[in-house]
């Protein structure tokens, strides 16, 4: 989706495994997105992923504390974010 509302309303009809985020979207911060799904007791324990450009300690620390999984700063590696993608399903695919 490439905005925050479509995002989140995707999230919740279909429950993926993994969220992938950027911080800048067009109708909302990535901020507002990873507190909403934190919030909801269907999509908090979907894992999410910020990926952006958004690389200041402050942001970062923010994303994290506020319950991201990861903060990967672009550019991503390919390597680094498929390793990544692969390491949360196989963990998540093992608490079932």
């Amino acid at each position: 989706s490439s905005s925050g509302s479509e995002g989140l309303a995707a999230i919740a009809a279909n429950l993926p495994d993994l969220v992938l985020l950027d911080m800048h979207l067009p109708d909302m911060s990535g901020m507002d997105v990873l507190r909403r799904l934190k919030a909801a007791p269907a999509t908090a324990d979907i894992p999410v992923v910020i990926v952006s450009a958004d690389a200041l300690p402050a942001t970062i620390e923010g994303a994290l504390a506020a319950g991201a999984h990861r903060y990967l700063s672009k550019p991503v590696s390919v390597s680094e974010l498929l390793a990544l993608v692969d390491q949360l399903l196989v963990s998540l695919h093992t608490k079932q």
